[in-house]
């Protein structure tokens, strides 16, 4: 059985900041009051669970009810929007997947909504490149809850997590794994084992991972 790299997606493996901002204001703008969501605002979010966009993007106006129900409507419109407005893959992403790939069972690991990870296969062309995958949407479960579900599912004994965020370091840490900090991402780390300049770096720091 191979080793496993498990990917985050948002600020790890692609920006789609600018097109949930536009799918999410084509959403907004049909509410009896509309109102703009800036693609800045969603930055610091990108990684958490779905619910917290939720509270933090949309009118305090609003009741908890009237957030959840348009959140579920932004979500689906979404998925259908980047499968036409994909994100952008940061730089030698599938080129370094495709090296890893040989040695090592790729996973993705994501906060997102159910069937985000899908869309995000499709839209980039990468679907044959990855083992499994499991998301927040799927099962409302914590990374490293999940972190585990992927293990478990694949027989994994040993595993890095490859994430852009704090929350991301924490939730692998707390699972038991290293951290790969991809630091040109959206968030920042505080002790990583490993940290990525650039995605390509990868080649490198997995072999030592694994050791």
């Amino acid at each position: 059985m191979k080793n496993a790299i498990i990917f985050d997606i948002d600020g790890t493996l692609w920006d789609s900041t600018k097109q949930v901002a536009e799918s999410w204001n084509i959403v907004a703008s049909k509410f009896h009051n509309p109102f703009i969501i800036k693609e800045k605002e969603i930055v610091p979010l990108m990684g958490k669970p779905m619910t917290e966009f939720a509270h933090v993007l949309f009118p305090d106006e609003m009741s908890h009810e009237e957030k959840l129900k348009m959140l579920e409507d932004c979500l689906l419109f979404e998925n259908e929007y980047l499968k036409t407005h994909p994100g952008t893959l940061y730089k030698d992403v599938k080129e370094t997947l495709e090296i890893l790939k040989n040695d090592y069972d790729l996973l993705l690991l994501s906060n997102c909504q159910k069937n985000y990870i899908e869309v995000f296969l499709e839209g980039t062309g990468l679907g044959y490149l990855f083992k499994d995958h499991v998301c927040w949407g799927d099962n409302l479960k914590k990374k490293h809850e999940n972190i585990k579900v992927l293990l478990e599912r694949g027989g994994y004994e040993n595993c890095v997590y490859v994430g852009d965020t704090e929350m991301d370091e924490n939730e692998t840490h707390l699972a038991g794994f290293p951290f790969v900090f991809a630091s040109f991402g959206f968030g920042k780390a505080k002790n990583p084992e490993y940290t990525l300049k650039e995605f390509k770096d990868l080649l490198e720091i997995a072999p030592k991972a694994f050791r």
